[in-house]
This record gives structure tokens, sequence and C-alpha cells, in this order.
């Protein structure tokens, strides 16, 4: 990797440039990196100004709040190399976009994003807050669980146990959000690898714990996948036909990965999930070579249809799950 940068950024980064586990290569890497931000007020605030300053090059913060995280405005003055882009509608958050991204971190805010990259979730509560990494999407990580699994994780360890009434969440929001950051940044770097556990700050004693995550029962968006049905190729009423067909021989809990191409099955499959009573999360366009494939991934067609959001030529990904 040949290295370039100027002389403003060799001073702006020299401390970093002179820590083996950054270096040059690392602080370049740091640059050319994309992370989005969700969330609003001191935790995305705190999480957005230590990636500015440690020099990640593009910062995508949707603020749907609209108003307590203006101080993310001055982060180009800040650090020049930094772009920032300000989304203000989570439907601006597009699979496009998200396939730009190496991060996405949720700041105390949950929100379901398409073909979402590696994620973070940092959250308060009453006597601090936790962290937790969910790779449920990405490629190499099938069978990992979701945020929505490991914050179910996080209230059963808890479940009887006296929480403190506390007035610091803002405190604890900022002590969170730097936890993010640092997290972000030793994944960005592949300096550990991702953590299979969540992190649990405790404000009263300022230490951390480990809780373990697994599958909750029925989770839609990261239950092990039982199966895969490829309809990519077939056309209505076949769509629905082999959908049902498979839906009835699937166990109870059990979860399957559904390959479709074409506005009439974006359209009819979820609706008949619905129709039967099935969890499913959002048909989202995907690449063959990001994303988890079945045994015999789905053969692209040689053009996209008018008006898809073309992933491989108009490939879309859904993912639903029987519960009883």
């Amino acid at each position: 990797m040949s290295l370039c940068f100027t002389e403003p950024q060799i001073e702006r980064y020299s401390r970093q440039i002179l820590l083996p586990q950054i270096g040059g290569q690392g602080q370049q890497r740091l640059l050319q990196s994309t992370v989005a931000l969700v969330g609003s007020g001191t935790m995305v605030v705190t999480t957005a100004w230590y990636l500015a300053g440690a020099g990640v090059g593009r910062l995508l913060w949707l603020n749907d709040a609209g108003s307590g995280s203006e101080k993310i405005r001055e982060i180009p003055a800040l650090n020049p190399d930094v772009v920032l882009v300000e989304l203000t509608s989570s439907a601006e958050m597009t699979a496009d976009r998200m396939a730009q991204c190496d991060l996405v971190l949720l700041c105390d805010r949950r929100l379901s994003l398409p073909a979402a990259p590696p994620l973070l979730l940092g959250a308060t509560t009453a006597t601090g807050g936790y962290l937790v990494v969910d790779r449920s999407a990405v490629a190499d990580d099938d069978g990992l669980p979701c945020w929505r699994c490991a914050e179910a994780g996080y209230a059963e360890g808890r479940a009887g146990g006296k929480e403190d009434v506390g007035s610091g969440r803002e405190l604890y929001a900022g002590w969170i959000g730097t936890l993010l950051a640092s997290t972000a940044i030793t994944l960005l770097l592949d300096l550990v690898p991702p953590p299979t556990h969540g992190l649990a700050a405790r404000a009263a004693s300022s230490d951390y714990s480990r809780f373990d995550i697994s599958h909750q029962s029925g989770c839609p968006w990261c239950g092990v996948v039982a199966d895969h049905l490829d309809i990519s190729a077939d056309i209505c009423p076949m769509t629905a036909v082999r959908v049902k067909l498979k839906l009835e021989a699937m166990a109870i809990g059990s979860r399957l990965r559904i390959w479709l191409r074409g506005q009439e099955p974006l359209e009819n499959i979820p609706l008949l999930l619905r129709q039967l009573g099935y969890q499913y999360s959002t048909p989202r366009p995907v690449r063959l070579d990001s994303l988890r494939l079945p045994p015999h991934p789905p053969t692209p067609s040689p053009t996209g249809g008018e008006g898809e959001c073309v992933g491989e030529e108009g490939l879309y990904v859904l993912e639903c799950c029987r519960n009883g």
C-alpha cells in the first residue's frame, strides 16, 4: 500500500502514526473508511467527535430527531479531512448507502437497516449502559445473534436485579459513546476479532463486565437458517406456490431465507407471509459477493427490471421465521 499524506495530515495524526497498532497504513485505512451513525444527543456527538479526531474519513449521520446534536456539524472545522453527510430520514439509509459503509453505529437508537454491514449498538441504562456487536448480516458470520437478541440477553441476565435510579444518563451516554468509538476503531483496523459477547458498563463501580448473547427463540432476523429457497427465476403464481409449500414443511422455530427477483414477489411474498402469520424481514437488495450464500446461489439475470433497486441485477433476499 502506497502512503501519501500531506504535511498537515502528518502533523495531525503524528501520535497515531507512531503507535505500532496503527502506523501509516492504519491511518490511511481510517481516512478511507466510512462509518454511519444513527441517533441524536450526547452519545452520538461523543462518538462522532472521537471518530473524527482519529481521522475516519467519512461520517454518514442519520439525525432523524432533528435537534440536540448540533455540535456534530462542527466536525469539518475540527478536522477538514472528514466528510460529514447528514440525513434526516431513515428512508435515506438505502441499501446503496449501506454498501458504502464499513460500520454502522446505533447510538441509543434502535433501527432496522437494509443489508447492513457490521453494526454496533450502544445503549444507556439506569446504572450505566452496554455495547454489542452485531455481525448477523455479514458474509462468513452465519448463525450469529443480532442486536435485538443481544438486548434480550442483557435484560435476562439482569432480571430480578436491583437497578439504581440514576440521574446521570447524559454522563453515561458520553461514556458509552467513547466506548463505541474506540471499539469501532479497533474493528476498522482489524486489531482484535469481533467480540461475540456483550459488554456492560456499570457507573457505580466504573467497571465493565461481559454478558453472553445467543439467538432468541423465534427471532426473524438472525435465527439459525434452516434452509434456503431460490424463487428468483420463477414468476407468479409459482413464486407464492413454492414459498407456501416450503413454509408448510418448516419446523416451528426454524428460519428460511428466500432469494427473489422482480416487483411481483417483492410485493406479494411479504403479503403472503403476513397473511400466514409469519415474522419476516424487509426484502433487501444484495450482492452475491457480500452476503451469505445458499449452497447453490441464484443465477444473476442478464438485466434488472425497470424501477428495481439493483443489487446483483435486481436480486433480493428476505428471511422469515415460523413461531407456531
